[in-house]
């Protein structure tokens, strides 16, 4: 066709131009608010302050820390290399946190001094697979480290100065770590064996050397030891299966044995009022530090699946019927405030008062997901004042959740176990996935998965096959 006298030129499209930059406005920082959760695995992944009860417990790469007073989280401390944490320890003069990083290529243990600063301050590197374990001595200048899976070694450092001071390798699997609280001695834990590892001069290096004596456990020496820990007076040994408490003289021999009545036993804390052993299915049994006689035992968590009890209501009341419960993973006394700290194995966290032992209540409860979260969203409800979501994860639980800076508006509904949950879906009846055995696999695959990342992403020779 062609073009008239009166017809019009058609327009060309303009070429854009190329853009050198994309200008994106951004904060100049962001500030992490809040942590739903935590990645807590056993007795080592949370501790309390020796002085003030504040609690000290570990998500993820993050240590979150509590105030006992008030019971909100008021700091956050951060791993810049983004490595999960594994264990976490307060000195006894309660000015440095020890926390020892989990499966990876050459684990850290990082040394916090919270109060003054929020970088760490020292870091100690001579593990190979993760550290399960951390202890300070008793004047806060030693250090004693555990490795994990795969890393056959306690080592003994003079952390201030960064320096290693002795290390011995282990055949048999250990379970615990506990410095002596008036000695230079440390105390380690594991199968069929109790070893008391006391810290000599050796004249001709003239250095400190690690000099190890077994305890005479009689009769007991056959069993598995899950937790160890010391009074100035004694030693308290408690074995796996069944659990059995018993008393170790400084003569390293055992003196007595209580039975805890329990299938498993776990972990366990001496106070100088009382001996707290954390046990499967939710028991928590306290004891005389003295003569081991049985003072009580406090009540169990909500039964699996049975969480979803609204605030108002006697959260120690759930119906008597035969029950499934978590297991108790770990428990500290905190003395001053008269309060204990359970951990349970469906990451739930209940602060109970023992004030009045005739009726001991739940001062806390913290609830979240254990196992990886699959999805979030937000849902439509929201407002500028509070905003809710929802979240799925492999735990087969969708967790409706809400979060307002300024607190609740008066009549909105909230879990009794909760601050931050409204309401819990179960997508099955069966809660074998909420006990200890499931919760270790569920933590072994999320570090198999970290281990395959650092795999893939490490620079690799040009000769190297994948």
């Amino acid at each position: 066709m062609q073009e008239g006298p009166h017809s019009k030129p058609v327009a060309k499209p303009a070429v854009p131009k190329p853009v050198s930059k994309l200008q994106i406005k951004t904060p100049a920082f962001v500030t992490l608010e809040k942590i739903i959760g935590h990645t807590i695995a056993d007795k080592y992944g949370f501790t309390i302050h020796p002085k003030t009860g504040d609690l000290a417990y570990l998500a993820g790469s993050i240590i979150c820390l509590i105030n006992s007073k008030t019971l909100q989280i008021y700091k956050h401390l951060f791993n810049k290399s983004n490595r999960n944490f594994l264990s976490i320890a307060y000195s006894p003069n309660g000015d440095y946190l020890a926390v020892g990083e989990a499966t990876c290529k050459q684990p850290e243990v990082l040394i916090y001094e919270p109060l003054a600063k929020d970088e760490p301050i020292q870091t100690l590197k001579g593990h190979k697979s993760g550290i399960k374990g951390v202890a300070f001595s008793a004047d806060s200048q030693m250090l004693v480290t555990l490795g994990a899976e795969g890393d056959t070694r306690i080592v003994l450092w003079n952390w201030k100065e960064g320096r290693k001071i002795d290390a011995k390798k282990y055949k048999r699997k250990l379970y615990s770590v506990h410095f002596s609280p008036i000695e230079d001695t440390f105390i380690t834990t594991g199968a069929q064996i109790i070893k008391y590892w006391i810290i000599e001069d050796n004249p001709e290096t003239k250095q400190k050397t690690l000099v190890g004596k077994s305890a005479d456990m009689g009769t007991r020496k056959d069993k598995v030891f899950a937790d160890i820990c010391a009074s100035v007076e004694y030693t308290y040994a408690l074995t796996e299966e069944p659990p059995i408490l018993c008393i170790i003289n400084k003569e390293r021999k055992m003196e007595k044995w209580m039975d805890l009545k329990a299938t498993k036993g776990f972990a366990c804390k001496v106070s100088s009022k009382y001996i707290a052993c954390a046990c499967s299915d939710g028991i928590v049994r306290l004891f005389d530090p003295q003569t081991l006689q049985h003072i009580v035992t406090l009540p169990k968590p909500p039964p699996l699946g049975c969480a979803n009890i609204q605030e108002g209501a006697n959260p120690n009341k759930v119906a008597a019927e035969k029950r499934t419960y978590a297991d108790t993973i770990g428990v500290e006394i905190d003395e001053g405030n008269n309060l204990v700290i359970a951990v349970y194995s469906d990451r739930s966290i209940i602060v109970w008062d023992i004030k009045n032992l005739a009726k001991i209540c739940i001062k806390r409860s913290l609830m979240s997901h254990s196992a990886p979260i699959n999805d979030v969203q937000i849902l439509q409800n929201s407002t500028a004042a509070i905003t809710h979501f929802v979240t799925c994860a492999t735990d087969s639980t969708l967790r409706f959740w809400h979060y307002a800076e300024s607190g609740l508006p008066s009549g909105a509904k909230r879990n009794a176990y909760s601050r931050d949950m409204n309401q819990i879906l179960y997508s099955s009846t069966d809660h074998s996935h909420f006990k200890l055995h499931a919760m270790q696999q569920s933590f072994v695959n999320s570090i198999f998965a970290e281990l395959l990342h650092s795999f893939f992403d490490r620079p690799r020779r040009t000769n190297e096959k994948s």
